[in-house]
């Protein structure tokens, strides 16, 4: 069977939105999934794009409706990975939503800890590792606070 057959065979229309949702096999992150040409696993709403639409290259294909199952061709267009991250930023999917420092689950510092932490380290008097063990951290975790690659929202 061809895969355009099979991919016909895969999906339901919404009359509501207009979105063909996928009734196909899913990957863990809610988008279909179906066996391409090539007979690779490949995300449902790229191959749509490609069988009625075109060529992708290295973009992404991007959803209109924000529906991951939605593989109308009509509802998908392209974009570069940066346009993903701020579609994705704009319709508050992105993982960067998610609580920052002392208000993150698993923080063992405090604001005020990174103040004084940044504060108190100078090179051959007070080490990464003094502060470590200071703090009940990893030496690592000091070291990217310091660089303020770590809890860079604290000035």
């Amino acid at each position: 069977m061809t895969l355009n057959r099979r991919f016909s065979n895969k999906f339901r229309v919404c009359r509501k939105t207009g979105c063909w949702n996928w009734t196909g096999g899913t990957m863990s992150s809610g988008y279909g999934n179906i066996l391409n040409e090539k007979g690779k696993q490949e995300g449902a709403h790229r191959v749509s794009y490609r069988l009625f639409v075109g060529k992708i290259g290295k973009n992404f294909v991007l959803h209109k409706c924000d529906n991951p199952l939605c593989v109308n061709p009509d509802h998908l267009f392209l974009g570069s990975q940066k346009d993903n991250l701020k579609d994705m930023t704009n319709k508050g999917r992105r993982r960067s939503n998610t609580p920052k420092g002392e208000d993150h689950l698993h923080s063992k510092l405090t604001v005020k800890d990174i103040v004084a932490i940044r504060r108190k380290y100078i090179p051959r008097i007070y080490t990464l590792q003094q502060l470590a063990d200071e703090y009940g951290t990893a030496k690592r975790n000091i070291y990217l606070i310091i660089q303020r690659r770590a809890w860079s929202h604290v000035k």
